[in-house]
């Protein structure tokens, strides 16, 4: 959408600007007349003197006291009174973990009177497994991360999952964030031997994605292309750097010193990047880049002696998938021809390719890395080893090359080291070269090649010094801040230009950002530090100058806490998303859909909403009226919005109905046939408090009437119905 609306004021600004030459009318003044030269943008000291492009800056704090409390009462912030234990046990477990403590774990906590008792939990919360799924949902909103391509066709990605399972365990093993940010960009590059290192690369391949077809003209394909390289770079960008970067793709950018030459350098970075299903295991990675070099060898040598016409080998050489008549008709005629095994390509090679072969497989038969992680995963792999050609495009026409540009950074965050000493440093030492291939012929075997482009972006991006480091920091921390406070020092999270707003507390962000790097760039710790603060501990109030507010649930925790609460949820990690029930109204309006129909409900579909299947063009309707993002783009921060669709949503969806059915049965289960001893677990489980003496008095008058109008032996359905409306209580959807 925001291209799209960038386009159209493109094409309106042009309109106006010709009919205004046509009619005589003067420019805007201040302004350089239509056609005149406009000067390149340049970057100055002034620039990087901003406090979001400053090298990070000591901050002096008192010894004593939590250093987070001393900056923010120097700010003019009230002393915070402290919240009941109640509500700082929920507070953590649905911060850290994103579901709500068991009434055992808030009456052990409440009845837990040593200094160090809350210490303590917020140290077994940060060594729980579910903080990896709660935080790396945060993530994954940055990472505009989904199950599918997206655009028109969005085809599923099977393939996309182990990234997601990555960033869980990234967090939960507390991976340093600068190892976590070059991973990212350039794992293949960096630790290519690693699983790991090279399923993070799924960063990058994780946006929408449309591919070429063969009768697509090659202007359309460069655009596809450019598309690509323009998510990489403006998601690269906001995520990291939390700048709008894809500003500058048409002209400088208009409010932050961004030359749209600092976009096209960036983008040259990525051109020989691509987006690849591949085997996570380095050797069986060679392995298959071998073979599928090889068999188009061997189909190149079958095309030439069935004496096809080069329009024909055009042809079959594109995927099968497009479907395009001349190619069917021509797979049909000679697509059995083609086709070889590994036996009858065996036979075709000589002896020389015979002996890589079987050197590759014996490598990529041993045992796996200590994870065992050897599947497929959809990852970005570069797919030569020379930079390709990169042009700056004038107004970002694929057509209008202006002149050539070489891989570079962003100069506003760069001080004093160019983008080719990054290069030169990272390629020193080549950790691709196969240790197996050494003593062989290659046979003409070509190595996985690498520009070391994204490895020079990878170090940059970290680099404190002379990089962009200190602005890295500075984003993540917020990032943090936000996650536990409902709002950010910088409140526009992916915004730190001068669109963006400035830090209501410049101090405390510097402080935390330099926390974070003088303590190896690990993010608990970080964490640890904001919980412990008598701020974080506080309680909530609407005061404008206080720092704690209530602020909602996002949808997949809400969706997480009715499971947790009925008893329902399925604890199981990792591994294939789980398909939701989609409701067939909101299928209605697609006009082509591969969605499956007929989903039963189960323990599979009781997982965590991490683990749910997200197709672009099938927005699951509970989650989305909560405000679930849209993961075309990078979204730094949800909307909050507050509409009657969510009452009635709460109220009327089956999923949320059969949560309250499973509530109920544990409710019965735990407390028995006892009303108020029901209604005493119910508030329980729910809200973690008991009930108040007039809520009590009402529950149980509500359970009365509900068993007289129905004439039940016990009121189950009036119990379920009391379940449901906990479920809608604001209590249980806001966080104190």
């Amino acid at each position: 959408m925001r291209r799209l609306l960038q386009a159209c004021f493109a094409a309106v600004a042009l309109l106006w600007v010709t009919h205004a030459e046509s009619v005589g009318v003067a420019p805007v003044s201040g302004k350089p007349a239509a056609g005149a030269h406009k000067p390149e943008m340049t970057v100055t000291e002034a620039d990087r003197s901003r406090w979001a492009f400053r090298p990070l800056a000591e901050v002096s704090v008192p010894d004593s006291g939590n250093p987070i409390d001393a900056l923010l009462l120097e700010k003019g912030t009230p002393a915070p009174r402290e919240a009941s234990r109640r509500t700082q046990i929920r507070r953590l477990h649905l911060d850290l973990l994103g579901l709500p403590p068991t009434p055992e774990e808030v009456e052990a906590f409440e009845r837990d009177t040593a200094p160090d008792a809350y210490e303590r939990l917020v140290d077994r919360l940060l060594a729980s497994r579910h903080y990896g799924e709660r935080w790396a949902r945060h993530w994954l909103d940055v990472a505009r991360y989904a199950d599918s391509d997206g655009y028109e066709g969005d085809r599923d990605r099977n393939e996309a999952w182990p990234y997601r399972d990555w960033v869980i365990r990234a967090l939960n093993d507390d991976l340093p964030f600068n190892i976590f940010v070059q991973w990212q960009i350039a794992g293949d590059e960096i630790v290519p031997g690693n699983p790991d290192a090279v399923m993070a690369t799924g960063f990058l391949a994780a946006g929408p994605s449309q591919e070429t077809t063969p009768a697509d003209t090659e202007e359309n394909k460069l655009k596809i292309r450019y598309d690509e390289l323009d998510d990489m770079v403006s998601t690269t960008a906001s995520a990291f750097l939390g700048l709008t970067l894809g500003c500058a793709r048409c002209h400088d950018h208009k409010f932050d010193p961004l030359p749209t030459r600092d976009y096209y350098r960036m983008a040259a970075v990525f051109s020989t990047s691509e987006r690849r299903v591949a085997s996570l295991s380095k050797p069986r990675r060679e392995l298959d880049l071998w073979k599928e070099q090889q068999r188009a060898a061997h189909r190149e040598s079958r095309m030439t002696e069935l004496n096809l016409t080069e329009d024909q080998k055009f042809w079959l050489r594109q995927p099968e998938h497009f479907f395009v008549p001349i190619q069917l008709k021509l797979y049909k005629e000679f697509g059995e021809r083609l086709k070889v095994d590994d036996a009858g390509l065996r036979a075709w090679l000589p002896e020389s390719q015979l002996q890589v072969w079987d050197s590759l497989e014996r490598a990529a038969s041993k045992p796996a890395m200590a994870s065992g992680l050897t599947g497929k995963s959809l990852i970005v792999m570069d797919h030569q080893a020379a930079p390709e050609p990169q042009y700056l495009l004038a107004r970002g026409g694929v057509l209008n090359r202006k002149e050539p540009v070489s891989a570079g950074f962003i100069q506003v965050a760069s001080r004093g080291k160019a983008p080719e000493a990054y290069r030169d440093e990272v390629a020193l030492h080549d950790p691709l070269t196969s240790p197996q291939l050494a003593a062989v012929d290659d046979g003409g075997f070509t190595r996985p090649p690498t520009t070391y482009q994204r490895k020079a972006l990878a170090a940059w991006l970290t680099d404190v010094d002379h990089g962009a480091g200190p602005l890295v920091a500075r984003v993540i921390v917020n990032r943090v801040w936000q996650h536990h406070f409902g709002e950010g020092l910088v409140r526009t999270s992916n915004d730190f230009g001068s669109q963006g707003e400035a830090p209501t507390q410049p101090r405390l962000l510097e402080w935390l950002a330099g926390e974070l790097v003088r303590g190896g760039w690990k993010l608990k710790p970080l964490h640890r530090q904001i919980v412990l603060s008598a701020s974080y501990r506080a309680a909530a109030t609407p005061s404008a100058n206080s720092v704690r507010h209530p602020f909602r649930l996002e949808s997949d925790a809400l969706r997480d806490s009715m499971l947790a609460v009925s008893g329902q949820l399925n604890r199981k990690m990792f591994g294939p998303p789980f398909r939701p029930i989609i409701p067939k109204e909101a299928m209605a309006t697609r006009s082509k859909d591969e969605y499956p129909a007929n989903l039963q409900d189960g323990p599979e579909l009781w997982r965590r909403s991490v683990y749910a299947f997200s197709k672009r063009s099938v927005p699951n309707p509970l989650l989305e009226v909560f405000d679930s993002p849209d993961s075309s783009s990078s979204c730094g921060r949800r909307n909050v919005t507050t509409v009657p669709t969510q009452a009635l949503t709460l109220l009327n969806n089956e999923q949320v109905r059969k949560s309250a059915v499973q509530f109920a049965q544990r409710v019965i289960t735990d407390a028995g046939l006892n009303p108020e001893a029901q209604i005493e677990r119910a508030y329980r489980l729910a809200l973690a408090r008991t009930p108040t003496a007039d809520e009590r008095v009402r529950a149980l008058q509500f359970l009365a009437a509900a068993s007289d109008s129905r004439g039940d032996a016990l009121p189950v359905e009036g119990l379920t119905d009391l379940c449901h409306v906990l479920f809608t209580l604001n209590e249980f959807i806001y966080v104190d």
